[in-house]
């Protein structure tokens, strides 16, 4: 439970005892409940953790992993991730959910991330969170019955109906027809949760929590799906795993149904998948920012970081935004500024078994938005009607091309040949939505500007990526006048210009060129002009250009309305102009902090008005201040000093001219200047070295939001007491917790006035239920006489198939005539006739449940209304306080909808008005749904909200809220900016296990068909990768370092001289046998299956000897085994089988080591060895090992990589890749330096291989304590510099008091009397 609340504890369960709702705390949302700190596993759960884990970045980016058969990318991804972070200067953090149920997994991950990770951990750069599976609200989809198959007792193949009066362990159990067998749910500890199935004359046992079964199914696998493999029957002596036994048939609950034709398994899987996210969102929410999705399975370019902040400054700071998207790829790449996360997480944690993550966020933007676009399904409703009408008249064929067409919303007012049911007009629907806040200010560090060039950028390089600067990827083009009249240039047609927005005064352009690889891509006869209108007619020329990087300054005669960059010869090199920077006598400094220290400068762009405010920094004027008083002390303190002098020439003459007067002046001002200092000045404290800290300083605790937001109670809300009596902190908090507070709102916070009985009140009972229901709300300004005459009308019209309950909203600012306007209503509603009374219902809701101004409180009257009236009617309608319905309605309303049941049509709302939420029937189970939203969203219309609801709840494909992207890449929106359109691409998904698992997105893009991304994590260096297994040698060496091989390779039907050139334009489809496709390109790879054999010489092997000599490693990493090809074309039905892997996708090693060596073999030991010494390293099994040295320390002086195999294998192998990255991969040429290995660190014991790198822990200590005495050495030169102040003012006193001794007559002194 979050800090700063108190509440219940169950105490049969020790979880958190679940509470009605009764104010509007309660029902805002559910996730404020939990401690987001709670949830941390990494940093560790002490001071100094505590401490690294409150430090604000500009940006997080946040994973979820889980455990995979044979395989995790987290280790690699990490590293990658952290390869291209610290290039950027902005302070930024990866965020990781593990999000497995395993929590033997979390922990041994945790162990790894901590001991690899280990300097980015106690820095606060990488932090781990693990949210407990009692969170986690999820459900088997409802099922009526199921039936199992396959296994050898014939008695268990049979049909099994559902029990919900028998559960165990919260699962309902399924019985057979015969009752004699039942399915239960097992969970004796934590290692053992799975299906079983039981004879009953053991359900006692299984009540008291032990699994005797017969059969069992696979462990955590808890969703009963027909794709679950891996069941076991118990045959007499042993478990035995039967081959296609399992779950035959699922019979669903009636109004059920699988979205999107999704298997019970894979609804269960995204429904998880979006939980992991709210946790993870809800954790971020207070560490950075902005935050940014992303995976554990993806590769960024090395330029990933410096691309998104450049893209921030260019395209979201100042502007109107919701989500910025940097890839295509589902949910990844997804940005948000972190004021919106809270939302975001209780939207996904809200509907999260409606519909995937990727389609749930564009849901959740349309609500937010201004210019929604789910408003427009009832026109795509209606289009698809007259579709239909039109090739109705056509005939069959015509019908069949119509293809797919929502039925779901049925459109009465359309329909042909049904009687009128309204009386009265609707009334004007309400669409305006408030427009979305700016993203902080565009940042004026350098002059507005339009770019222009003639010269025909070559891909995705355009001209506005080298204005403004720090852009990586710049402009670069072809377009040099080679291929063309070579006078285009010599005539002034090739260049790049700079309109400005506004005349600038320049001072200083820096023009770079050239790029990575293609250093030589520059302007060899260029020249800048500048021009003094926007026409860019009249250029003057500033410098010309001939070398790579180019600088002009000076003063130009007037100011520059345009900026030109000419081309003046022609050349054949491409010209690659990476950026352009300017210089203004007013150039203010950068808008995104770079310091995360800096507290003032790290506040969001957005407010956070539930977020603990930091204090402001010092300003200079209080130093200023310091100052003055100082002086102020030191000018009296001499004063005084003089003052004590003169009245010594008074008083003590004698001592005064034995001692004289200045040193009884000194005296006296360094006495009184050391009181007044001492008084009103401290000299700071030495600082604390980390172990003498203790533990934190009081304030500092975890920045997190509030517990739970305060809210303007008008009336004292008295909670009901604890079942133990006691209210407690620190409550542990499951699930039930975490339900939306609208489901559960204290009955006793929304009046009944009658004047029918309450249903909510127990006992009580209204017969048969009726058809409908319809809720009105009644505004305290209009006629009490016409609400009431308008409520009793509907229920007389209803004929006792009806049931209408009447809510009046609440107004705190005209409370005293709303109460007049109720007393009003009850009275009016209760002279009706006795049976229209039994169906009328007057509510009351406290003001409690609402939100304090200034946001809206309609939605929440809606909520309430349709909650109350949802229970007594399978059908419910809102409808306007003034509306008048025809005599039997219902009636005429009841037998439309029972010709669509007939027909089989699943319809969800019935709509008797085109627009806005008035006037539809909707089903009453889908109710509680629309509540949340409108809760959820208390500041959007209801009339716009609804079509968002419709999209969430009732599509059957993907939402149209996606749209949105489609739109944002045609127009500029309000609400989503796009980067990756036309741009290259940052990151690429390389998840092959993860994509079996059923995401949105296919394993391999179309982008990374034809591109290759850039991966500087590897260096590889020069190395001979050999073997003595059965295969092609020259293979395995061209799969390390792309050499070719000795002979021709295999592709599949034909050969080639290597695996590059098996493509031939065609793709993957031409690369077999020999090679695999690979990250966009075809690459080698090594096959044998004499791994299964015995090694013949004790060992079998395959080994990389460095040929430069050793090195210090860092990271390894291995592929092994198959992939999931590219989907080819496919229709719509066979999409689905695209995902499976080929033949030989586990074709990897199970059992094998990866050992280091050292030390050049002699001659007589050269046989079969490339080293002397080998110490093991890491296991070796499943298709991918990723090995990173501890704690970020590399192994010193390795000579030899062996992957050694000593025991038969349980299949082929496929080796498909082997990286090494070393120290010199994050050296540049320039600083590279050798690194010698000291005698000492060659010598092979238990763990030698770290070298003698001192502990990160060690190593931040000393960090944190120079940083604190840093802050003493400031802190004292601040001191010492007042101090002198006050001494030199005193010194001022001192002179002026001399000046004033000289001219001051003095008394003769007094001669001794004569005796």
């Amino acid at each position: 439970l979050a800090s700063g609340q108190q509440a219940c504890r169950d105490e049969s369960t020790g979880f958190l005892e679940p509470q009605a709702a009764m104010t509007w705390s309660d029902l805002e949302n559910p996730l404020f409940k939990v401690e987001a700190s709670s949830l941390r596993v990494l940093p560790p759960h002490n001071p100094e953790g505590d401490r690294v884990s409150q430090g604000r970045r500009w940006l997080t980016f946040g994973l979820s992993s889980i455990k995979r058969p044979q395989v995790s990318y987290l280790g690699i991804t990490l590293s990658r991730l952290f390869n291209v972070m610290d290039l950027e200067e902005a302070p930024t953090a990866l965020l990781v959910h593990l999000a497995d149920f395993n929590e033997d997994w979390v922990q041994q991950t945790a162990k790894g991330l901590l001991d690899d990770f280990a300097d980015q951990v106690l820095d606060g750069r990488l932090h781990a969170i693990h949210a407990p599976q009692s969170l986690y609200p999820l459900k088997q989809v409802p099922l009526s019955a199921l039936a199992l198959k396959g296994f050898k007792t014939s008695a268990i193949n049979a049909r099994y109906l559902r029990r919900n009066d028998l559960q165990l362990s919260g699962h309902p159990t399924y019985w057979s027809e015969k009752g004699d067998l039942f399915i239960f749910w097992c969970q004796s500890n934590a290692a053992h949760r799975r299906w079983g199935v039981a004879a009953a004359a053991d359900l006692s046992a299984a009540q008291g929590g032990s699994c005797k079964a017969w059969v069992k199914g696979p462990s955590d696998h808890e969703v009963l799906d027909p794709r679950v493999t891996g069941w076991e029957e118990w045959t007499g002596h042993k478990w035995e795993m039967i081959e296609g036994a399992g779950v035959s048939t699922l019979e669903l609950q009636e109004g059920e149904l699988l979205k999107f034709g999704d298997s019970p398994q894979r609804q269960w899987w995204r429904t998880k998948q979006n939980l992991d996210y709210t946790f993870l969102m809800w954790y971020a929410t207070n560490i950075s920012e902005y935050y940014m999705q992303l995976e554990d399975d993806i590769q960024p370019v090395p330029h990933f970081a410096a691309a998104v902040r450049s893209y921030i400054e260019r395209s979201l700071m100042g502007e109107s935004w919701v989500m910025a998207s940097f890839s295509s790829l589902g949910f990844i790449g997804k940005f948000f500024n972190a004021t919106h996360l809270p939302k975001l997480a209780q939207f996904l944690l809200t509907f999260s078994s409606e519909a995937p993550c990727d389609w749930l966020v564009w849901d959740w933007i349309d609500a937010l938005s201004p210019r929604p676009v789910a408003i427009d399904i009832p026109k795509d409703v209606e289009s698809e009607i007259h579709k239909k009408e039109e090739a109705t008249r056509q005939g069959p064929k015509a019908l069949e091309k119509l293809g797919f067409q929502r039925d779901d919303l049925q459109l009465y007012y359309m329909a042909a040949g049904v009687p009128p049911v309204f009386r009265t007009e609707a009334a004007p629907v309400d669409l305006t939505k408030a427009m979305i806040p700016p993203n902080g200010e565009k940042s004026p560090k350098y002059p507005l500007a339009e770019l222009y060039s003639s010269m025909a950028p070559y891909q995705t390089y355009k001209e506005d990526q080298a204005y403004p600067p720090g852009d990586p990827i710049g402009f670069w083009s072809s377009d040099t006048c080679i291929e063309k009249d070579k006078t285009d240039c010599e005539l002034g047609g090739k260049y790049i210009q700079l309109v400005f927005r506004k005349p600038v005064n320049l001072q200083k352009v820096e023009i770079r060129q050239g790029r990575p690889g293609h250093e030589k891509d520059y302007m060899r006869h260029g020249r800048l002009q500048a021009g003094f209108d926007r026409s860019c007619k009249f250029m003057q020329t500033m410098k010309e250009l001939s070398k790579p990087d180019e600088i002009w300054e000076g003063h130009m005669p007037q100011e520059v309305e345009c900026l030109q960059i000419l081309l003046t010869k022609p050349q054949w090199e491409w010209v690659s102009i990476r950026e352009i920077r300017l210089t203004t006598p007013d150039q203010p400094g950068p808008v995104v902090p770079l310091d995360s220290s800096n507290e003032s400068a790290s506040q969001p762009s957005q407010g956070r008005g539930s977020r603990e405010k930091s204090e402001p920094a010092p300003a200079a004027h209080h130093a200023l201040l310091h100052a003055m008083c100082a002086a102020v002390a030191g000018l009296v303190a001499g004063a005084v000093g003089w003052i004590a002098v003169w009245q010594s020439q008074t008083h003590f003459e004698l001592g005064l001219q034995s001692v004289g007067a200045f040193t009884c002046w000194a005296l006296s001002f360094v006495f009184l200047l050391d009181i007044m200092l001492f008084l009103g000045l401290n000299p700071p404290a030495p600082p604390l070295l980390p172990e003498e800290d203790g533990m934190l300083q009081e304030g500092s605790a975890s920045r997190r939001l509030s517990a739970l937001p305060s809210s303007d109670e008008s009336e004292e809300v008295t909670r009901k007491p604890c079942s133990h009596g006691v209210r407690e902190a620190n409550v542990r908090i499951d699930s039930r917790a975490l339900r939306p507070g609208i489901l559960d709102v204290d009955p006793g916070r929304v009046r009944h006035l009658g004047p029918s009985i309450d249903p909510r009140s127990v006992g009580s009972s209204s017969g048969p239920q009726k058809f409908m229901s319809l809720g009105m709300v009644a505004d305290p300004n209009m006629d009490a006489d016409s609400v009431a005459q308008a409520a009793v009308q509907l229920a007389r019209a209803g004929s006792g198939q009806a049931v209408v309950a009447l809510l009046v909203a609440q107004n705190v600012s005209i409370a005293s005539r709303r109460e007049q306007f109720v007393q009003h209503l009850r009275k009016k509603l209760s002279e009706a006739e006795v049976d229209v009374k039994d169906n009328l219902h007057l509510l009351d809701p406290a003001w409690s449940l609402y939100p304090p101004p200034p946001t809206r409180t309609s939605n929440v009257d809606i909520a309430l209304l349709s909650m109350f009236l949802a229970p007594l009617a399978p059908n419910f309608m809102q409808v306007e306080p003034s509306c008048a319905m025809f005599q039997y309605y219902p009636t005429h309303i009841q037998g439309y909808t029972n010709r669509l049941d007939g027909k089989g049509i699943p319809w969800i709302v019935v709509q008797f008005t085109r627009e806005g939420y008035l006037r539809k029937l909707v089903r009453s189970r889908l109710v509680p749904r629309w509540a949340e939203m409108l809760v959820m969203f208390p500041d959007a219309p209801a009339d716009s909200l609804f079509w968002q609801f419709i999209d969430v709840v009732g599509n059957e494909t993907a939402p149209k809220a996606i749209y949105l992207g489609t739109d944002a890449t045609k127009h500029s929106r309000p609400d989503v900016k796009l980067q990756h359109p036309g741009r290259e691409a940052l990151i690429e998904h390389l998840g092959d296990v993860s994509s079996l698992q059923g995401k949105v997105q296919r394993a391999q893009e179309s982008y990374f068909k034809k591109h290759v991304l850039l991966d500087t994590l590897f260096d590889n260096p020069p190395g001979n990768l050999t073997t003595n297994l059965e295969g092609r040698e020259d293979m395995l060496q061209s799969l390390y370092d792309g050499s070719p091989p000795k002979r021709d390779v295999t592709c599949g039907g034909h050969q080639a001289k290597a695996c590059s050139g098996c493509p031939q334009g065609h793709g993957a489809s031409w690369c077999n046998v020999e090679c695999m496709w690979a990250g966009g390109t075809c690459t080698a790879v090594f096959k044998t299956s004499q791994v299964m054999e015995q090694p013949r010489s004790g060992e079998s092997w395959l080994e990389l000897v460095f040929r430069d000599g050793p090195h210090d490693v860092e990271i390894v990493n291995l592929r092994m085994g198959g992939q999931v090809l590219p989907p080819p074309k496919c229709k719509a039905h066979d999409c689905p089988k695209a995902e499976l892997p080929d033949g030989d996708f586990d074709h990897a090693l199970d059992d094998a080591e990866l050992l280091f060596g050292r030390g050049v073999p002699s001659d007589l030991q050269r046989e079969g060895s490339g080293c002397t010494d080998y110490v093991k390293i890491h296991d070796v099994s499943g298709r991918e090992v990723f090995w990173r040295s501890s704690s970020s320390r590399p192994v010193r002086s390795v000579r030899c990589i062996k992957i050694a195999i000593r025991r038969p294998q349980e299949r082929p192998l496929v080796f498909r890749h082997l990286e090494v990255r070393t120290t010199k991969a994050k050296q540049s040429p320039s600083t590279a330096k050798t690194i010698k290995a000291r005698p000492d660190q060659l010598r092979l014991e238990s763990m030698p291989l770290r070298g003698l790198a001192r502990p990160a822990g060690i190593r931040h200590q000393e960090q944190v304590a120079m940083s604190k005495t840093d802050a003493w050495r400031e802190q004292h030169l601040e001191w010492v510099l007042i101090v002198s102040v006050a001494f030199v003012s005193g010194a001022f006193s001192g002179v002026m008091g001399c000046l004033l001794n000289t001219v001051r007559p003095m008394k003769k002194p007094r001669r001794p009397r004569q005796v």
